[in-house]
This record gives structure tokens, sequence and C-alpha cells, in this order.
């Protein structure tokens, strides 16, 4: 039987060890960059596989609604969002290819590309980044530990250095809100 008490235990001090390991500075200036390409009528577009696709829908969400204070709704769009679109790319193109397309279609010099991923290792969101690049589109993204090929494809990038998948994933989450907060005060 498994002992919840023991693994909440674990969950916990691995979650707190990677939050709090978060660089207060390197994520305002990552949200500062953000911000600016939002002051400047460019876009955010992010982009995840399994829970970093809930993150990357939820961080979407947050810059089209709002976070904590009421503002003008934001540029952004979570490329893994729309199930018909990426079905029909997957199908035509294969899977890596998913946000790679989209980003061809639809970005623009001004936008930024927000990949997210526990491993940094995911060929779709690697194939994404190097479509960016080719029209300009800057990639700054959120990762666990380096070195990944993610890390080494981005401008700027988010490390959290743990060995639970879990832990990243909360840290992500904790980023995106500190993101939020910040470019909530910046637009």
């Amino acid at each position: 039987m498994l002992d919840l008490i023991e693994d909440l235990a674990q969950l916990r001090a691995a979650s707190l060890a990677a939050i709090s390991a978060i660089d207060p500075s390197e994520v305002h200036g990552f949200a500062s960059d953000l911000a600016a390409v939002l002051r400047e009528g460019g876009t955010i577009f992010a982009a995840g596989n399994g829970g970093s696709a809930t993150q990357a829908q939820h961080f979407a969400s947050e810059l089209v609604g709002r976070f904590q204070r009421a503002r003008q709704g934001l540029s952004a769009l979570a490329l893994n969002a729309d199930s018909t679109v990426m079905s029909a790319i997957a199908n035509d193109f294969g899977y890596e290819r998913v946000f790679a397309r989209q980003l061809l279609a639809q970005g623009r010099h001004a936008d930024v590309f927000v990949p997210i991923s526990t491993s940094g290792l995911s060929e779709n969101l690697l194939e994404a980044c190097r479509a960016a690049q080719t029209i300009g589109i800057r990639v700054m993204s959120m990762s666990g530990p380096e070195p990944n090929p993610l890390q080494a494809l981005s401008q700027r990038c988010l490390i959290v250095r743990s060995p639970s998948t879990a832990a990243i994933q909360e840290a992500h989450l904790t980023m995106i809100h500190m993101i939020c907060r910040v470019i909530d005060h910046a637009v």
C-alpha cells in the first residue's frame, strides 16, 4: 500500500526546493522582456506538451483575460489549445511540426515564442524554436535541468534544476504567476 504521508512529504520537499531556488530578478527580467513585446504590439505564443500544455494555456488565458489587475486583454495564444489544428498538422506533416507550422503561419517578427518543457527534449517544441528563428521570432523558454536542447535554442531560458517532474511543473506555474504579475503592472 502506498504511504501517502511519506509521498506528500517528499513532494512538498521537492516542490519547496524548486520554488525556493527561483531567482526573482531573473523572472523579472524575463517578464519585462515579454511586457515590452506586448507594449510594442507583439503576440506571446506559448506551447507545451502534457502538463506543460495546460500551463501554456493557463499563461495565455491570464494574459488575454486578466491576472490580478483589471486591464485590457493582451495578445497571447497557446499553440496547443486547438485540437483540430494540431491534429490536421500532425496528420499531414507529422507531430513534430504541430507548433512550427502554426508559428510560421501566424508569427511575426515582433512576437515571442514561449515553449514550456520539463525536459527540454520535446521535438515539436525544438522544431518550433528553429522555425521561430527563421522568421525572427525571439524564443524565451521555461525548462527543467540543463543542459538541454531547448535551452540551447532559446535567447532566454528560465531553468528549474530539479530531478522531479512534478516539482518542475509547480515551479513553472509559480514563475508564470510571477511573470503575469510583472506584466499586469508593466502594460
